[in-house]
Formats: structure tokens, sequence, C-alpha cells
């Protein structure tokens, strides 16, 4: 059998786009306003007493301006969407890839499964169960019990010498402390991309485990 554990220091770390269609209709409602006032202005100006020179350019410095803004705001649209796409283009090359994300499931493929976890103070004693999708417990490993991150890499042997198929499996940690208690500790799998979960405007989630992951959580790809 060639379960390993290594413990290594450091620590892991664990995004939506929202239209604003409804702020540029306004916005673009206001300019319109704002062009209806100034033609009407000028038109109805009394000719022996035209507008102030100054107070023309100044409207017209905030004509410009209000412009600008506008085509500022339907340039970032585009740019938006265009992100959009390319982000949802990207996601969808995660399938069949091993990726690291939160959980405790992970993959057996090519005869290699992959799991991490982090203890925020040392533990007295670690026990990890390695189990099927049904919960049947294949293999016990006692696990490291310093403060920080650990990997697990199992190669699929179970109890009775047989190896496990490949496809996912799922750990379970019992960390005590001195006193018998449990701890709390962080987990991550290495686990197949079965599909890809694209919605309108939002961040794309991979489907792992038969659990969805945004994007933005993957740490690692293999």
């Amino acid at each position: 059998m060639t379960d390993s554990i290594s413990g290594s220091g450091g620590s892991k770390d664990s995004r939506s786009i929202g239209g604003n269609g409804g702020s540029l209709a306004e916005l673009n409602q206001n300019f319109d306003q704002f062009l209806t006032l100034l033609t009407t202005q000028l038109k109805n100006q009394d000719p022996m007493d035209p507008v102030d020179t100054n107070e023309f350019t100044n409207q017209l410095v905030q004509f410009a301006s209000v412009e600008q803004l506008i085509k500022q705001n339907e340039y970032f649209e585009k740019l938006i969407a265009q992100q959009g796409i390319a982000t949802s283009v990207a996601a969808s090359d995660f399938k069949g890839k091993i990726v690291e994300v939160p959980g405790s499931v992970a993959t057996l493929k090519d005869g290699e499964a992959n799991w991490a976890y982090m203890l925020e103070e040392d533990a007295n004693e670690i026990t990890i169960e390695i189990k099927d999708e049904d919960g049947f417990v294949l293999q016990t490993i006692k696990g490291e019990t310093k403060k920080g991150v650990h990997e697990l890499r199992w190669d699929g042997e179970k109890k009775d010498g047989t190896d496990a198929d490949p496809g996912n499996y799922i750990i379970s940690i019992e960390a005590l402390d001195a006193e018998g208690k449990q701890m709390f500790g962080r987990v991550w799998g290495h686990a197949e991309v079965e599909g890809v979960e694209i919605g309108s405007g939002e961040e794309p989630y991979l489907i792992v485990g038969g659990n969805k992951h945004p994007i933005s959580l993957v740490s690692e790809i293999r």
C-alpha cells in the first residue's frame, strides 16, 4: 500500500457582474431632456438679450460631458459582455480536468486520488476514513497532526488489498485535541470536473462531485 500523507506549512485561499441597463436608460433620458431644454432655450432667447457667453459655454461643456459619459457606459457594457463570453469559453475548457476545490470529494484517476486538509492548531490524533459514494469505508489512515496544511495521496488500495475502481471518493477526518475533543479543519479535494453551469451575467459554476463550485474557488488545476 502506498498511501502517503505529507505536511507543508502555508495556507489555502478560498465574483457577479450585474447589468446597468436601468442606469444607462435613465442617463440617456436625462441627456435627452438636457438637450431639449438647451435647444428650447436657444430658440426662445431674446435677440436683444442673448444668453451670456460664459453661461452658454458652461452648458456646452455639460452637454459634451454627458455625451461622453453615455458613450463610456456603452463601451463598458460591451467590455463586460465580452469578458463574460471569454470567461464562459474558458470555463468550458475545465470539463474533464482535475481541479482543487473546497470539499471532501476527490477523483481516483490513473491510480491516484489527492486531498489536502488544514489544521489551525496541533492535534493529538488524526484519523482519516476514505469512503465510496455510498458511505462504505474502504480505507483508514492516521494523518499528520501538526498545525498547517497537509496533503493526502491515496493509490486506491482498499483494506482487503484490492484496488478501488476509478471514480469519486470521500474522506472524513476526525481530528482530536489533547482532551479528546473534535477540532475543526478545512478540507480540499482534487476532483474531476463533470460539467460547467453558465448563467446569464453570473460567474460560471463547475460541477465537481455532484456539487457546484464558483470558478473563482478553484485553486489548482491538474
